[in-house]
């Protein structure tokens, strides 16, 4: 018998390599929203230990020059930490979009997987058939000359 040949192999190879790079592409995304998320955590904790100070010198006592300058230092942290977030949100809906990118890509390679799937056993079940009415045929002249003997 012989082995299928699927027409659309190129296509089906080319599918697959598009779907490595998306799924490249969608790592590469992941780890930079996984370095924002660090920055947002190291600013947060900065801030939490400003707020700290604040609270620490506002019972203790101190001059007004270090609650303005921590005050201002604060607010500009809290500037930052909104920058970051909205650069996050802005890197979260990259993610999302790359997600849906390769799932339509995963979807595509499956459809033309599944379609030479198909094609195979139908080219198989033709290549049985033939081979069963060469058979027939040859079993067929096997007897017609056998019996004319």
């Amino acid at each position: 018998m012989k082995l299928y040949k699927f027409p659309l192999q190129p296509l089906l190879r080319a599918k697959s390599a598009e779907e490595k790079q998306e799924k490249v592409k969608l790592s590469q995304l992941i780890g930079e929203l996984d370095e924002q998320e660090k920055k947002i955590e190291a600013i947060n904790q900065k801030i939490e230990k400003l707020e700290q100070q604040v609270v620490k010198a506002a019972t203790e006592g101190t001059d007004a020059s270090f609650l303005k300058k921590t005050s201002q230092l604060l607010i500009s942290r809290h500037e930052k930490l909104r920058e970051l977030l909205g650069v996050r949100d802005r890197m979260e809906t990259k993610v999302n979009d790359q997600m849906d990118v390769l799932k339509e890509a995963v979807k595509e390679r499956r459809t033309l997987e599944n379609y030479k799937e198909r094609l195979m056993q139908e080219y198989y079940v033709e290549e049985k058939k033939k081979e069963e009415k060469v058979m027939d045929d040859l079993l067929g002249t096997a007897i017609s000359n056998g019996g004319s003997r």
